[in-house]
């Protein structure tokens, strides 16, 4: 923080030129400039000061957190990479069971219909050799 300029010689010839007597405008020009010395004001310099800190300051955390952002995509994408490579294994597998059903149940079902026009022929030789 700044020190704040005063001008004693200054301020007690404004007094006195009111009419206070210099002994007094003295007093309290010493007064005034020893809680000046006291205080802390804040300037401009030392806003643009603070101002050029803060925005140092963001822009870093910026490139720090557009660094963590690319990494965490780059983990997002391998990850998803894998899910997806799973996900192919899986719908393999599950073709290939679909395939093998297919041909489990077709056999069955010719097995059937062996059976059954088999049962039929009996059937129809029965039929045809029972006389009337």
């Amino acid at each position: 923080m700044s020190a704040i300029p005063f001008d004693a010689l200054l301020f007690v010839e404004t007094l006195t030129e009111t009419g206070i007597d210099e002994k007094q405008a003295r007093a309290i020009s010493t007064a005034v400039h020893d809680s000046y010395k006291i205080a802390q004001f804040v300037t401009k310099i030392d806003l643009r000061l603070f101002e050029s800190r803060i925005r140092a300051d963001l822009e870093k955390l910026a490139i720090e957190l557009r660094h963590e952002i690319s990494d965490l995509r780059k983990d997002m994408n391998t990850q998803f990479a894998a899910v997806d490579a799973k996900f192919a294994a899986v719908y393999a597998k599950l073709e290939s069971l679909q395939l093998h059903l297919v041909i489990k149940i077709s056999s069955i079902v010719g097995g059937i219909l062996i059976a059954g026009l088999g049962a039929l022929g009996i059937f129809i030789k029965a039929l045809v050799s029972t006389p009337l």
